[in-house]
């Protein structure tokens, strides 16, 4: 099963998305994955990970979960009242 975790525009006729896939149908193996979408081109760019364990794919997600709260506690330290 695919998901994604997270987006970004890029530009106007750019975005990004990545997230995750099971690597295998045991469950056991999880790669990232990275996709370009370019809207003037009509094309699509994916980039992906080695496969890792689940186990140490927690130790990915934990290490991304602490970069996005980072991130929105310094959005919120620069806008008072938020």
């Amino acid at each position: 099963m695919r998901r994604f975790d997270w987006g970004v525009w890029l530009s106007p006729t750019r975005f990004a998305l990545a997230g995750t896939e099971e690597a295998d149908a045991s469950g056991r193996w999880v790669q990232g994955r990275i996709n370009i979408y370019s809207i003037s081109d009509s094309t699509v760019s994916e980039y992906t990970t080695r496969p890792v364990s689940t186990g140490e794919y927690a130790k990915y997600r934990s290490a991304w979960e602490e970069w996005v709260g980072s991130r929105v506690r310094a959005l919120k330290k620069a806008k008072p009242g938020s």
